[in-house]
């Protein structure tokens, strides 16, 4: 979604995916390749910067750029 969308930061990316309505209750995220976590919407709304920081975190984990 991040590259797709001209979305700045992952941050970003996630806060749009939290916005989605419909009958959506959450989103896996991943980054560089490297899945982080399945995670509510409500979640994603309130903890986005941590979740993009355990995103970079994880990916470095595997080596991934």
């Amino acid at each position: 979604m991040l590259s797709g969308a001209g979305l700045a930061s992952i941050r970003e990316a996630i806060e749009e995916a939290a916005d989605i309505t419909g009958d959506i209750l959450g989103f896996e995220v991943g980054y560089a390749g490297v899945t982080v976590g399945t995670f509510p919407l409500d979640e994603l709304q309130a903890s986005a910067e941590a979740i993009a920081h355990r995103a970079v975190q994880t990916a470095s984990l595997f080596g991934a750029h």
